[in-house]
């Protein structure tokens, strides 16, 4: 796997332009609903649901020539399915697929590009993993249960002068149970509250 990474590097070198800043930043989310507009990084789960997100890139104007990103599952809470990669144009990918899927990790999302200048102020979709919640539920712990980061031996980001990427921003997501039917009923009892004063109020 030491080869793959070399590569990817190589490929980061390779689309160099001279003279452009090294320093670049990118942020990678975890967007919970891809129906809805805009990155969501919480979803409400029932037992049994089955749902993808998607992996996402938000490249700064400092570029991004090359990566690899991991996402940790918190396997309590959901069950993993299928991984699939997306390497937009220009990237492609090196491996043809994600290295490795398994209950609590899924390895190396990857993608490299031998453009001039690389890709910069933009967002990219590099993979969408499908869930299954189990029929036990989600847990409303409030930690995260997907999280995106360089947690494999052969994740990276390269900027546009292949070098590593300054200062990346991880963005996690979150399942929450759907409130139970008891706790629908009193959040709907809280609410006609300051109804029922404004009637008596009016009487």
């Amino acid at each position: 796997m030491r080869i793959q990474k070399t590569l990817l590097a190589f490929v980061a070198v390779a689309a160099m332009p001279l003279g452009q800043s090294a320093f670049g930043t990118v942020t990678v989310s975890v967007d919970m609903d891809t129906v809805t507009a805009g990155v969501q990084d919480t979803r409400i789960v029932a037992p049994g649901d089955a749902f993808s997100v998607d992996l996402l890139i938000d490249i700064d104007a400092g570029g991004l020539s090359g990566y690899s990103v991991s996402a940790d599952i918190d396997s309590v809470e959901l069950t993993v399915g299928t991984a699939t990669e997306h390497a937009p144009a220009p990237y492609f990918n090196v491996t043809g697929g994600v290295a490795s899927t398994v209950a609590t990790r899924v390895s190396e999302f990857e993608g490299a590009t031998f453009t001039i200048p690389a890709p910069s102020s933009t967002t990219i979709k590099i993979g969408t993993i499908d869930f299954t919640v189990p029929l036990g539920g989600a847990i409303d712990d409030g930690l995260a249960d997907v999280t995106p980061g360089l947690i494999s031996v052969n994740d990276l980001l390269l900027d546009n002068n292949g070098l590593d990427v300054v200062g990346p921003v991880f963005n996690p997501g979150y399942v929450v149970p759907i409130p139970e039917p008891g706790t629908l009923a009193l959040l709907a009892f809280g609410s006609g509250i300051p109804w029922l004063r404004r009637t008596r109020r009016g009487a």
